[in-house]
């Protein structure tokens, strides 16, 4: 049973790494594309090739690109509408809660 739980625990930590990992790839990708950073764009497909070819079972899409650089963008265009940093607009209860 220790042996089942130490590798439950194992791949755990294996699948939450990994999807941090994307996660702080996908968030670098979004960033240069919004600031049209063309050296770092280039930079983070570097690491995501190398990180696709190293782990093609958790490879990174172009889907997965667009995704986050769509959330961005629309994170960025709700900020400097409202000055609330979210990924929606703030509904009728954030809006009374901040008093507009």
């Amino acid at each position: 049973r220790r042996d089942v739980e130490a590798g439950r625990s194992a791949v755990y930590r294996a699948n939450t790494t990994a999807f941090q990992t994307k996660d702080r790839y996908l968030t670098r990708m979004a960033a240069a594309y919004t600031h049209g950073d063309s050296e770092a764009i280039a930079e983070t497909q570097q690491d995501i090739q190398a990180w696709n070819a190293k782990y093609p079972d958790f490879a990174i899409k172009a889907q997965d690109i667009a995704r986050a650089v769509t959330k961005r963008v629309r994170t960025e265009r709700i900020a400097a509408d409202t000055g609330v940093v979210a990924s929606r607009m703030p509904g009728p209860t954030i809006d009374a809660v901040l008093g507009r």
